[in-house]
This record gives structure tokens, sequence and C-alpha cells, in this order.
């Protein structure tokens, strides 16, 4: 089974950017925000969000109150699905500079090997929301068991 990462493995690369705090407390502002302007607790957030996730997909309240409380960050789906509910792009929940910026210095992509046939694949680029989409989707297929 493949390995998921909130953070990445650790290295002894300094680390660059905004602070992962600084951006969930944004997006914990903005989404107490725009929850309010709905009248909604977070159970009500909760309900309507689930219903723009894929099926078996779990969204409760108590995912709401982790990134009210600037815990975490939401995962792409709980995102487009909050937006979605809310009535605004993903965009205006994530801070604009997001958890990282970008080092123009360094290499947009970063690549160390786990030697064991895969690789960390690291790619810190400006891009589209839909190319950020299929670019998840692919690691999405490479994680699926295949039949051989």
């Amino acid at each position: 089974m493949a390995k998921h990462y909130i953070n990445p493995p650790p290295t002894s690369e300094p680390s660059e950017g905004v602070s992962s705090l600084d951006a969930r407390k944004e997006f914990a502002r903005r989404l107490q925000a725009l929850r309010s302007a709905k009248g909604w607790n977070q159970s009500e957030l909760a309900r309507h969000a689930s219903k723009h996730m894929t099926a078996g997909t779990d969204f409760n309240r108590s995912n709401i109150s982790a990134y009210e409380r600037a815990v975490t960050l939401p995962r792409t789906e709980h995102l487009h699905a909050l937006a979605k509910t809310l009535g605004v792009n993903p965009a205006d929940l994530i801070p604009a500079r997001g958890v990282a910026s970008v080092n123009t210095k360094a290499s947009p992509v970063s690549m160390q090997d786990l030697g064991d046939g895969r690789v960390w694949l690291r790619v810190n680029s400006t891009v589209p929301w839909e190319t950020a989409l299929e670019i998840i989707r692919k690691v999405k297929e490479s994680d699926e068991p295949t039949d051989k």
C-alpha cells in the first residue's frame, strides 16, 4: 500500500515560504466567516458539503472543527466540496500564497529515490486548478494496485 504524507518526509533542507500555521489560520478565518454568513453551525456545513463528495468519502463536523481550529488544511476533494457548498471558488478559501512560496532559485521539480522502484516527487510550481487536479488523479492512479 502506498504511503501518503501530509508533510514531506524529513530531509536536511530548511523549510521555506509562508508558515503552515499562518496558512491554516487564514483558511480557518475565511471558512468561519463564510459559514457564519450562511447562518450554519459546523454540523450543517459538513452535512451540506458531504453532498458534494464522492460516495464512500467521509466528511463530518470533526473535519470542519479541525479546519476552523487551524489544525489542518482540507484535502483537495474536501476543499472543492466546501467551496461549492459555500458558493465560492477554492482559491477564495485558500490563502493567496498557500502553504509554501515558490523559490525562484530552486528547480520547480525535485525527486528523491526511495530505493524500492519508487521516487518521492515534489513539484513546486504555480499551475491552473485543472492541471493540479489532473496531477493528483495521475498520482492516485499510480497508487492503485495493478492485477498481474
